[in-house]
């Protein structure tokens, strides 16, 4: 069976919202593992799998959150 590609792009109003959607969308690769390759982007600009994790894995996940989307921000200055 052939895995669909599958891209979300989201545009968080803050920190947590974002912390919030990667949570989501690290438990949709789980769960959707054999049907789809699942990619992110924030504010138009592509997540790798490396930003994710460390997001996810930060002892201050918030803060982790909040450096993610000046990077992915500071992509567009």
């Amino acid at each position: 069976m052939t895995r669909r590609k599958k891209e979300l792009v989201a545009w968080p109003d803050s920190k947590e919202e974002l912390l919030a959607l990667l949570e989501s969308f690290h438990r949709l690769q789980k769960k959707h593992d054999k049907q789809y390759i699942l990619s992110l982007s924030i504010f138009g600009v592509p997540t790798r799998q490396t930003e994710i994790t460390a997001v996810l894995h930060a002892r201050d996940k918030l803060t982790a959150a909040s450096k993610l989307i000046c990077q992915k921000l500071d992509f567009w200055s």
